[in-house]
């Protein structure tokens, strides 16, 4: 094995751990927090396919079509979309925080 493919091997634990870690989070949380890490979710879904497509190939698998511009446009697409949508609770909560200050 190759130190390419044994690194992939290793980001594709690591990726797979994130997607078990997040999932976890999204299974926890409600409402608003819950739709921004299901779009980070889904990012990372996205991500470990592609680093699975790299092992594959590393190990001269020949995979019909070629998905990787369009899976890391989507990983980047969902990932920005939820990071946005935690953005945007944070800062209305911080807000109402404010608000509260003030009165």
């Amino acid at each position: 094995m190759s130190n390419i493919q044994l690194l992939n091997l290793v980001i594709l634990a690591l990726a797979l751990m994130s997607i078990a870690m997040t999932a976890g989070v999204v299974w926890r949380v409600e409402r608003k927090l819950d739709t921004s890490f299901k779009f980070i979710l889904i990012s990372l879904i996205f991500f470990t396919s592609l680093i699975t497509f790299d092992l594959f190939r590393s190990f001269g698998f020949q995979l019909n079509g070629d998905y990787d511009l369009l899976f890391k446009l989507l990983f980047i697409l969902f990932f920005i979309w939820g990071i946005y949508k935690m953005r945007r609770l944070i800062k209305d909560v911080n807000d109402e925080i404010i608000n509260k200050e003030v009165k």
